[in-house]
């Protein structure tokens, strides 16, 4: 009996120290705390890495020309068909350019900003709905992901698009937990609002979720909650009012530069949403490592937690659906604008990952299976990686300035082929707003 005392005396010795510390709070916040400060940092390296290697192009330096020639009030009101974009970016980098200043790294910062945001957030909702591992996967993916390196160096609407998007499906699901809380449905409201104001690719977002409450509030018969989602859509509706002369011009008017609907295209947008501007030669490797863990994601979620499996399906497959179909009528349709839809996309994927565990009996197997699974992900994503900054480029205005500069005569003239007056804008970007000529 001494002897039996004594062996557990020890054992209680050893291990319960262990086991307090373990329960401790201090203890599960260190051990959360460090993988996702680590992954967020690296996404910060992996973003911040040749920040300015690409010359700001066309598109980018439009946008930053025509914030800085109208006013802060003329950005609201502004009328140009051949703009077809929602006018509060404008108005944002007006603002930004004239407290910061207008060279490269200071007008990209405002992307970066937005996509180092969009992080914690893809984080909160995958371990808020989910779990935690599926939680940390789903930053390990968001952070080696090619798509979201890109538009976090570009001075375009879509990384903030995409971090107000991730904001709006965190309403909506605090909305079916707390229907009857009205504070819940006008914060949702305010941030619909901002989106339609922001990027007309909202408008396919929230036919999403409107498919996301339907599915949620009907089984449940609860009339109010549908009743607050009219309402809603109604307020949001109204608020765009004041635009939409200037949006019906642009869908009339605007140039014809989107690709027309094709099916082929729906496929393309899922290889970008994987792993964008990779090696052709592991297109086909893309397609069989993702397309198996998107639905293996979708069926697990499915069977585990079965709303935030219709929200991420509304999420990151709907709007490309609708989109598609809208490019029938008019072309619209660009591949890398879906970065919209990447965080429910690779939270879909995390979850499938995780679930590989569940395919095998043997033990020592189900820690093994996520481990392959995680492996192949971060070997096309990282081999993306290297590939987009091998490779990819655009149009170097940077570059033709300074060479132009360097060899011009004091009584050169530079003349465009240009009637539209597009190629202005990134010369003038460079050779008057960072040289100063």
């Amino acid at each position: 009996m001494q002897a039996f005392r004594k062996k557990s005396f020890e054992k209680f010795v050893v291990t319960a120290p262990l086991t307090s510390l373990r329960q401790t709070k201090l203890f599960q916040v260190v051990i959360v705390l460090f993988p996702v400060t680590a992954l967020i940092a690296a996404a910060f390296f992996i973003r911040y890495y040749h920040f300015t290697r690409l010359s700001i192009w066309m598109d980018e330096s439009y946008d930053l020309r025509l914030a800085r020639d109208l006013s802060f009030w003329q950005t609201f009101t502004y009328s140009f068909s051949a703009v077809p974009h929602a006018p509060l970016f404008t108005t944002l980098m007006h603002i930004w350019q004239n407290m910061l200043g207008v060279s490269e790294l200071k007008v990209r910062l405002f992307a970066l900003i937005t996509a180092m945001l969009t992080l914690p957030l893809v984080y909160y909702i995958a371990q808020r709905w989910i779990n935690l591992p599926v939680a940390i996967l789903s930053l390990l993916l968001m952070t080696v992901s090619p798509l979201d390196v890109y538009w976090s160096q570009s001075i375009r609407p879509y990384g903030l698009l995409t971090l107000l998007i991730t904001t709006s499906m965190i309403l909506a699901l605090f909305v079916t937990e707390y229907s009857n809380n009205n504070w819940c449905w006008l914060f949702y409201n305010l941030n619909l609002i901002v989106l339609v104001y922001l990027h007309y690719l909202s408008f396919h977002i929230i036919f999403g979720q409107v498919v996301f409450f339907l599915i949620t509030f009907i089984p449940t018969r609860n009339k109010r909650a549908l009743i607050s989602l009219g309402a809603v859509l109604l307020v949001t509706g109204i608020a765009f009012l004041p635009w939409l002369g200037n949006f019906l011009a642009q869908s009339g008017n605007g140039p014809n530069v989107y690709q027309p609907g094709s099916l082929d295209q729906i496929g393309q947008v899922f290889e970008a949403l994987a792993s964008w501007f990779t090696n052709p030669v592991l297109l086909f490797m893309i397609g069989a490592v993702f397309g198996p863990l998107y639905l293996l994601g979708i069926y697990w979620l499915w069977q585990h937690h079965r709303k935030i499996a219709v929200l991420l399906l509304c999420w990151s497959f709907l709007p490309v659906i609708t989109t598609w179909v809208s490019s029938l009528i008019r072309p619209n349709f660009l591949i890398r604008y879906f970065v919209i839809c990447l965080p429910a996309f690779l939270i879909i994927v995390a979850a499938g990952i995780w679930s590989t565990a569940t395919l095998v009996r043997k033990s020592w197997l189900k820690p093994a299976l996520p481990a392959v699974a995680v492996g192949l992900v971060l070997w096309l994503n990282l081999s993306s990686l290297v590939h987009y900054e091998r490779y990819y480029t655009q149009q170097n205005w940077r570059e033709l300035v300074n060479y132009i500069v360097d060899n011009r005569w004091q009584e050169d003239v530079i003349f465009f082929a240009n009637p539209w007056g597009y190629l202005q804008t990134p010369f003038d970007f460079y050779y008057q707003d960072v040289l100063g000529l």
